[in-house]
């Protein structure tokens, strides 16, 4: 078939035998350097998930996204043809990874677009710019990236973990708004692939060790019964204390757990600096008397993270 001859079938049919051959060949040919576990739910890259792929593309990505027009309008041969596909196949294979926090984070900003705060300009390299801008996309050079990252950095982040597999705001709804307005003061536009680099950078150091949350698969093989006992006694402790807090202390303990300046926990709460430094002072008081005094130093770390984790999931829980 020729480049003619395709481009007839575009005319014609849209998506026609033609093309659609074309994608399933490459789908097949591109599958198979992907990872089974985790591009195909752990299943071989047989004929049926080949097909799989390539419906995919062709519902999600050329026509649901129309990228099918972008190709067309932009080929000048059956090469360029094939490559905009290839382009269009690994993004959705990419699509098919297990979500991160990062990728629900992306997923909620997608959001943002539909609710008219900003643009996703569709093309040969989507991007995002704020709602009636008119900027078009220039590549970002490292140290545009890393200007993000210090602007954004100064945005409170709810605690968690991003190796969890559980859903995780990292952002309230307010708080994210607050990081694309930065965003969008620091450069003019910015595609998905930028977003994740910004993302990634800003929040791969985020949660020290000694505050990541602990999980119950985590408690060492070896505890004894005894020892067993006590941690859950410590975990009942912790949920205790944090439901006896306030909305204003939980997030002026969390927010000082990651070092936020009082100025910025000030207006986070609502309230003057030195209140914050009392409330701080109020809230450490009530964990050492509480929570910490009557369990052994090497516990100490263990009970803070429960008591973190706790806090945050309230925080959470008050913000959706």
């Amino acid at each position: 078939m020729s480049f003619t001859d395709l481009c007839n079938e575009y005319e014609k049919e849209l998506i026609g035998a033609g093309i659609y051959e074309i994608v399933r060949e490459l789908s097949g040919k591109i599958a198979y350097k992907y990872s089974e576990t985790t591009y195909n739910s752990g299943l071989s890259w047989d004929s049926q998930s080949i097909d799989d792929v390539c419906q995919e593309v062709v519902l999600n990505q050329l026509l649901g996204q129309k990228q099918i027009h972008y190709i067309f309008d932009n080929a000048t041969s059956i090469e360029s043809v094939r490559r905009l596909l290839t382009r269009q196949i690994k993004r959705a294979l990419l699509m098919r990874r297990k979500k991160s926090p990062i990728d629900r984070l992306l997923k909620r900003i997608a959001g943002l677009s539909k609710d008219g705060d900003i643009e996703l300009v569709m093309g040969g390299i989507p991007f995002y710019r704020l709602a009636e801008s008119q900027h078009e996309y220039q590549p970002l050079e490292a140290s545009q990236l890393n200007k993000c990252v210090r602007a954004i950095s100064v945005v409170p982040r709810l605690h968690s973990r991003l190796d969890t597999g559980h859903e995780s705001m990292i952002y309230t709804p307010e708080r994210l708004k607050t990081v694309i307005e930065i965003l969008f003061q620091t450069v003019p536009t910015v595609t998905e692939k930028d977003l994740r680099s910004i993302l990634e950078i800003l929040l791969t150091p985020w949660a020290p060790a000694t505050l990541v949350p602990v999980e119950k698969e985590s408690i060492p093989s070896g505890y004894g019964a005894e020892e067993s006992i006590e941690e859950e006694q410590m975990v009942t402790a912790a949920r205790t204390l944090a439901d006896s807090f306030t909305h204003a202390q939980r997030v002026v303990l969390v927010l000082k757990s990651q070092n936020v300046a009082d100025s910025i926990v000030a207006s986070e709460v609502g309230v003057s600096r030195p209140t914050v430094a009392d409330m701080k002072k109020t809230v450490l008081g009530r964990v050492g008397l509480e929570l910490i005094s009557g369990i052994p130093t090497d516990r100490h770390e263990r009970a803070m993270q429960y008591l973190l984790e706790e806090c945050n999931s309230l925080i959470e829980g008050e913000s959706k």
